[in-house]
């Protein structure tokens, strides 16, 4: 069984050059923020990641790789250019 510390350990050592913090709640869950690597901008948040969501190197591993296709999805989403409006008479 993996612990807290371990889980987090992991996690962070996964995410360089971000800065991964990871928090137990009061309910077991884990709470995981992402933050950019030059600056304090919160890039991702996911709250309340279940316990059977990191208590395994597995099951930490698995969430390591959602976490990163997560970040790289809302990367893309701030850097996707915005719909030019359409003038044309409607």
């Amino acid at each position: 069984m993996q612990t807290y510390l371990q889980a987090k350990r992991i996690l962070e050592d996964s995410f360089t050059p971000y800065r991964c913090q990871c928090t137990l709640e009061a309910d077991g869950s884990m709470t995981v923020q992402l933050l950019a690597p030059n600056s304090c901008d919160v890039e991702l948040t996911i709250p309340q990641i279940p316990r059977h969501d990191w208590d395994s190197l597995r099951a930490v591993a698995k969430l390591a790789l959602e976490l990163r296709q997560a970040l790289d999805m809302a990367l893309s989403e701030q850097q996707r250019p915005a719909r030019p409006l359409s003038l044309a008479p409607g």
